[in-house]
Parts: structure tokens; sequence; C-alpha cells
């Protein structure tokens, strides 16, 4: 592996676990602002909590569907790759001469 390989794998790598963590983070405080005091004094007379919490669990849905839609393409694919291979071994390709027939005229 070169070494542009393995930087490449480890930004890869500390991107992920960003992700992770941030996801963490977001889920203790959707857990611990649950059942908070309204303050609407927020943007637009909202309450900035509520709004927080609505907008990572509206960004968890949006990324579930995406992850779910990923995994089912690459089942489908994985399972007409797996039907063709079976089927292609099932065929037999033979020709006259894989069958040693002779021709003469």
């Amino acid at each position: 592996m070169t070494d542009k390989q393995t930087k490449k794998r480890l930004i890869a790598l500390a991107v992920l676990l960003c992700v992770v963590v941030i996801s963490l983070f977001s889920e203790m405080f959707i857990f611990t602002h649950a059942n908070h005091e309204h303050d609407h004094d927020g943007v637009h007379g909202g309450c900035t909590a509520c709004e927080q919490i609505y907008n990572f669990e509206n960004l968890k849905k949006q990324i579930s569907a995406a992850v779910c839609g990923a995994s089912f393409a690459f089942l489908s694919l994985f399972a007409v790759v797996s039907i063709i291979k079976c089927i292609y071994f099932q065929i037999e390709l033979s020709s006259l001469v894989s069958l040693k027939i002779r021709m003469n005229n």
C-alpha cells in the first residue's frame, strides 16, 4: 500500500470517527433536554432546544433513509450477481470441437 492510500484511509477513518462522536453527543443532548422548560425567546419565538432536537431527529431520519437505500441496492446487486454466477455455471458451453464431433464431407 502506498503512502497516499494510507493517508486517504486515515482521513476516512478520522471523518467516520468525527461523525460517530457528533452523533453520540447529539443523542446525549436529546436525552438530557427531552423534558426541559421551554424558553420561547429563541429564533422566531421558538424554543432553541426544541429546534435543535427537531433538526437532529430530522437529520437522523434522512441519514437512515440513505443508509437503508444504499444497503438495499448493495444487497440487490449481490443477489443478482450470485444468481448470474449460478446460472452461468449451469449452462454448458459446448461446441463441436469440445464434443469431439468429427465432420467428414
